[in-house]
């Protein structure tokens, strides 16, 4: 069966490449006869499913066709083929091991993440999704091939509560779904028949920067938190993968895409926009602005870009690299940009009107640290966990050839106040600058607001959790600094 089914491939292939507009027909009738009919088999056998995941990798035409035939059989079908790759396949790909169990509904190929040994001492990237099978071994192809068994999971349900959100009774508002309305159900169905660069196009003209909010979004309470599945679709995942992998495939891809685009403030047919403020919120309206023709520039009161994304991110959480991608492709499109600008301070709102402006969007972000109000606070080594995050990762205090005053963290007690992300951020950085590190909050840990991801990372690092606990008061010695455990 192996030999007709390479023969009735090379038709298909053929007949595709000179009519592509006969690809429903030819999908029925000829180049499909033979993998149908196994298909119609109670089980696949092992000679056919290997010879059949060999024709996907090829990144042909052909397995255009496999792929997207296996994506149009019904769920039976589907687990079939899983229950094929699982049984014959897991020798050369461990992660197929045991996957046919409870899938698609409870079982997934889980995206590579370090192991916490190696992560807890550097500031490497944590979570390495799909991606990071690259490192062990695998090709770029394999990998794209785990990303569509992860798509191949979705029940394309028609009410797209990933994208819209779930409508509940006696609620105005949807609950989940996505904030910036990407179209996630047609972003899979293009993964799922192997259209990666549109399914990337797709997500760009909702979200500039996918890269980056699909590792920081709280997806869990989101898109995924809608999902119908028991686990749900890594859509986060997906986010940053097409990005990743577009850079990896097609280096060339976005100076192309770019290339045509005529400078705004020469061609000068919409008025000059003010944006205030370098993060998420500040370069998604300049991206979306300076795409439709409007000359934007972005005014930031650091030296560095990024905002909140810089200063306040880990780079283990989310690479620095990814927001210049995203300043890169606004100056692309003509966008300017002023660091080390105080609005308020080095020119008003009024200054900027008068300059030309005709509309600003203020971006300024909520960076202001809220605290305990509790005795001690103003004790030396006693921050707020933007602070410390800010002389870290903005202002490099981990590194000796920079002056930036740092507490010293390696080998002493460091308690990390809350529960939120900010909080396990601070925490984690900690870890990796040598401290023995605490997390206190007043309420239990299945109630933190941190995404229950970076718990686990953190619990994995050795970070130990303090529940049901809040400070009264901080001790210090007669220098002025911290000294001891707060009082319960």
């Amino acid at each position: 069966m192996t030999a007709e089914l390479d023969h009735q491939v090379d038709l298909l292939r053929r007949r595709l490449a000179s009519d592509p507009r006969a690809f429903r027909e030819v999908f029925i009738s000829e180049g499909m006869q033979a993998v149908a009919w196994e298909f119609q088999q109670p089980e696949l056998g092992e000679d056919f499913t290997r010879r059949l995941w060999d024709m996907m990798l090829r990144g042909d035409d052909s397995s255009t066709v496999l792929m997207r035939f296996i994506w149009n059989l019904p769920l039976s079908g589907k687990r079939k083929f899983v229950r094929a790759i699982d049984a014959h396949l897991s020798d050369r790909y461990p992660m197929f091991a045991g996957l046919s169990k409870g899938w698609p509904a409870q079982n997934a190929i889980e995206p590579f993440v370090r192991d916490a040994d190696s992560r807890a001492t550097d500031f490497g990237l944590v979570n390495q999704g799909f991606l990071g099978y690259l490192e062990q071994g695998y090709t770029q192809r394999e990998v794209d091939l785990l990303v569509w068994l992860e798509v191949l999971r979705d029940k394309q349900c028609e009410e797209k509560p990933c994208e819209l959100g779930e409508f509940l009774a006696g609620c105005r508002e949807p609950t989940g779904g996505c904030p910036v309305a990407i179209h996630i159900p047609q972003v899979i169905e293009l993964i799922g028949n192997d259209r990666f660069r549109e399914a990337l196009e797709l997500m760009e003209s909702s979200n500039p920067l996918p890269d980056v909010t699909g590792r920081v979004c709280p997806q869990e309470l989101q898109c995924q938190g809608a999902c119908i599945q028991k686990l749900p679709i890594a859509i986060g995942q997906l986010e940053w993968y097409l990005p990743e992998r577009e850079k990896l495939v097609d280096p060339q891809a976005t100076a192309r895409r770019f290339a045509g685009v005529r400078d705004p403030w020469e061609m000068a047919t919409h008025p000059p926009v003010a944006i205030i403020g370098s993060g998420p919120s500040g370069l998604i309206n300049a991206y979306l602005l300076a795409a439709q023709g409007f000359p934007v520039t972005v005014f930031e009161a650091f030296h560095a870009l990024g905002g909140v994304l810089r200063y306040g991110i880990p780079e283990f959480r989310l690479p620095n690299e990814l927001i210049d991608d995203v300043v890169a492709k606004i100056r692309m499109l003509g966008g300017r940009f002023v660091m080390n600008f105080v609005v308020g301070k080095t020119a008003t709102l009024q200054d900027l009107r008068d300059a030309g402006f005709a509309r600003i969007f203020v971006g300024t972000g909520a960076g202001l640290p809220r605290f305990m109000n509790v005795p001690g606070e103003h004790l030396l080594n006693v921050m707020s966990a933007n602070e410390f995050l800010t002389r870290v990762n903005l202002m490099q205090g981990l590194r000796s050839d920079y002056e930036t005053p740092l507490p010293e963290t390696a080998g002493k007690q460091v308690l990390v106040i809350g529960g939120g992300n900010t909080a396990m951020d601070a925490a984690r950085t900690a870890r990796r600058l040598g401290g023995h590190v605490t997390i206190v909050y007043r309420r239990t840990q299945a109630q933190m607001p941190a995404r229950v991801e970076e718990q686990h990372h953190a619990l994995e690092e050795g970070i130990t959790f303090e529940e049901l606990r809040s400070p009264v008061e901080f001790l210090g010695n007669d220098n002025g600094f911290v000294k001891a455990r707060p009082t319960w």
